[in-house]
């Protein structure tokens, strides 16, 4: 499946809180929010455990899931 969107953590967590947000206003269903949770449950596993697989070979992997569009400094964040 080479199709895949590509999307980061960020995104992922964005689309579980509009999911959660349409859970409570009752404007998502509960079938498609249960299957996207389920699913953004699976690709979390999968990259913990290529996380935990470079550990162990000592390596510092670059996952695109994890990286954010755009880098903010901590006086960025402060402001």
């Amino acid at each position: 499946m080479s199709t895949v969107a590509k999307m980061t953590i960020k995104e992922m967590v964005d689309d579980l809180l509009e999911i959660f947000v349409g859970l409570g206003n009752e404007t998502v269903d509960l079938k498609v929010a249960a299957e996207r949770n389920n699913t953004a449950g699976k690709v979390l596993s999968a990259m913990k455990v290529q996380l935990a697989y470079a550990v162990l070979r000592g390596e510092t992997p670059k996952i695109n899931f994890l990286e954010t569009a755009k880098k903010k400094t901590l006086k960025e964040d402060a402001a």
